[in-house]
């Protein structure tokens, strides 16, 4: 609260848009006064920066307020946050406070200065205003003259007594208000503690027409207005989605057959498996074939042995990736099983990227393997040749062909197989054939 006519100190601070202490900003802030709510109005204020070092962003200017009323005062800073301030202007009248001399002459018939003292130690002359006697030559204490003044009776008249001890406390606050009162700045703190350093602009904040503007129009909504249950599609059926599903039926007719047409590769994917016969038929089908010789008496299986054949279309149950006849792999499983580039470097014997020297030397590799097997199992329960080629005979067929063809390179296995992939290689497939002359079944195979 500051009285009217009083010229304050004002003292105000003032961030950065960061939040931090803004220096050397006296010369860029303009002020503004408004009373009471009403218009706003330009003050020439001198402003000055308290301590840029010490108090960074404490500005100050002096302002006497010569109207009543509540003074908001606002200010304005390019590229500053300056929050504003406010005071009550309150016109407080008060009267002149007596002089010495006024006292004096209220309560003694003559001015201090008339103070006498007689001869006599201990005396003084007195004359007290209101009383008709003049006393004179009174034996009376100096320390007693207040005394006497105040206990006179009739002389004196008091017009504003001093208030007792209970009625100066009876207007100030008890410790229950003030109490009541920490709770609620308590409160207050816990809210303001918890606002940004640096708190969003005026500006920031979006206007009435740009929040409705991102609202949904009646226009928008008329649609919705009219929407029925039944403009909802209705969602399929129990017995609908069973329509969609496979039967039991259907899964059983797929297994069976997949049992005979469908085997596993080495590498674990799903193969297509037919015999010799379906692929001859379907080769002999297909309608753009060339043959050159007289094919009267020529089998199926000299037909898959002829080296320089060439198939220009597959029909959809045909994989030439298949062994056919006597041999139990393909160029393709010996490649899955040891890697096309190494299969390719052994099966060069010349170091000349012939491929065609390459492909005969892959195919005497597979028949290598699959004449070891047939010798290996001689003995066994099974009918020779395989036919069709179980998994496990395929399997080791192209691990034996790989072998072959690393071997005729004669590379020094310890040295570029430091893992003894081969020598483990051998050692499974001898452990398979011991296995299996002992018993052990072959899933596919056929018996004696």
């Amino acid at each position: 609260m500051i009285a009217k006519g009083t010229t304050t100190i004002v003292n105000f601070y003032v961030i950065d848009t960061d939040g931090f202490p803004a220096t050397g900003q006296a010369s860029n802030i303009t002020v503004s006064i408004s009373f009471d709510g009403g218009t706003a109005t330009t003050i020439s204020a001198t402003i000055s920066e308290k301590d840029s070092t010490n108090l960074p962003g404490w500005y100050a200017f002096e302002y006497t307020f010569n109207t009543a009323g509540n003074a908001f005062i606002t200010f304005t800073c390019s590229g500053c946050i300056i929050m504003p301030w406010e005071e009550q202007i309150v016109e407080i009248s008060v009267s002149s406070a007596p002089s010495a001399s006024d006292i004096a002459n209220a309560v003694w018939t003559k001015d201090i200065d008339s103070y006498r003292y007689s001869t006599t130690p201990g005396m003084a002359y007195k004359y007290i205003k209101g009383d008709s006697a003049v006393l004179a030559n009174v034996s009376l204490g100096i320390a007693d003259i207040p005394a006497d003044v105040w206990n006179y009776s009739s002389g004196r008249t008091i017009t504003n007594t001093i208030p007792s001890v209970a009625d100066i406390q009876s207007g100030l606050a008890t410790s229950t208000a003030l109490f009541a009162v920490a709770s609620d700045v308590a409160a207050v703190k816990v809210k303001t503690d918890n606002l940004p350093a640096s708190p969003a602009a005026t500006g920031d904040i979006p206007s009435v027409a740009s929040i409705q503007s991102g609202l949904a129009k009646t226009s928008d909504l008329s649609g919705l207005s009219t929407l029925t249950v039944n403009d909802i599609p209705t969602p399929p059926s129990v017995e609908q989605i069973q329509n969609g599903l496979a039967t039991s039926a259907n899964i059983s007719a797929l297994q069976t057959h997949g049992d005979s047409h469908w085997g596993i590769s080495p590498e674990g994917e799903i193969t297509v498996v037919v015999d010799a016969d379906e692929i001859a038929e379907a080769v002999w089908n297909n309608d753009e074939r060339t043959l050159t010789d007289d094919i009267s008496t020529i089998t199926a299986q000299e037909i898959w042995e002829y080296g320089s054949r060439t198939l220009t279309q597959y029909g959809p149950d045909i994989s030439p990736d298949e062994p056919v006849g006597a041999v139990y792999c393909t160029p393709s499983d010996v490649e899955r099983r040891w890697g096309i580039n190494n299969v390719r470097q052994w099966a060069d014997l010349e170091n000349d990227g012939d491929n065609a020297k390459i492909q005969t030397q892959i195919d005497w590799a597979i028949l290598a393997a699959s004449e070891r097997i047939n010798s290996d199992l001689a003995a066994s329960v099974y009918k020779l040749p395989f036919d069709p080629v179980p998994y496990a005979v395929r399997r080791f067929a192209a691990t034996l062909a790989g072998v072959e063809l690393f071997n005729t390179r004669a590379v020094n296995i310890s040295r570029e197989q430091s893992n003894g992939e081969i020598r483990t290689a051998l050692a499974d497939y001898s452990n398979w054939i011991t296995s299996v002359l002992s018993n052990v079944p072959i899933v596919g195979a056929t018996l004696k």
